[in-house]
């Protein structure tokens, strides 16, 4: 299962803001001010098509995805062979593998079983490639 995360503003993670009007003489350390470092700096290259779910149940460890881990999903990535993707059909949301064989995408759900998204009823949606997924170790 699936949960589809929005953002939460917290100004703890904002970068601080000047001052406003001092009097005096600067401070010696001003020139050793260091901006803080936001992960996302670090894990998302394009902000404006990354979304967060996430990930609930142990049936995804066959993608190394374990239980409440955070998924980091990038929709502007296209489709390679072997990336796993989050993909919606019939109301559900799902992890699958793609499998590109020359004209044909496949989704495996890597127990086997195959689907050839130019030759099945139901409708996919390939919704963004997953770029990184967080795991806590504390728990």
């Amino acid at each position: 299962m699936l949960q589809l995360l929005s953002e939460r503003e917290n100004e703890m993670y904002e970068p601080l803001q000047q001052p406003g009007a001092t009097s005096g003489f600067p401070s010696p350390a001003q020139d050793y001010t260091q901006k803080r470092l936001h992960i996302s700096q670090l894990l998302i290259t394009d902000p404006t098509n990354t979304h967060y779910f996430r990930a609930r149940g142990e049936e995804l460890n066959k993608f190394h995805i374990r239980d409440n881990n955070i998924l980091i999903v990038d929709k502007s990535i296209r489709l390679y062979h072997g990336a796993t993707v989050i993909c919606h059909a019939e109301g559900t949301w799902m992890i699958r593998e793609v499998l590109l064989h020359q004209q044909d995408v496949l989704l495996s759900d890597k127990q086997n079983n195959l689907i050839n998204l130019r030759h099945t009823q139901t409708r996919y949606t390939l919704w963004g490639v997953i770029t990184w997924t967080c795991h806590n170790l504390h728990k």
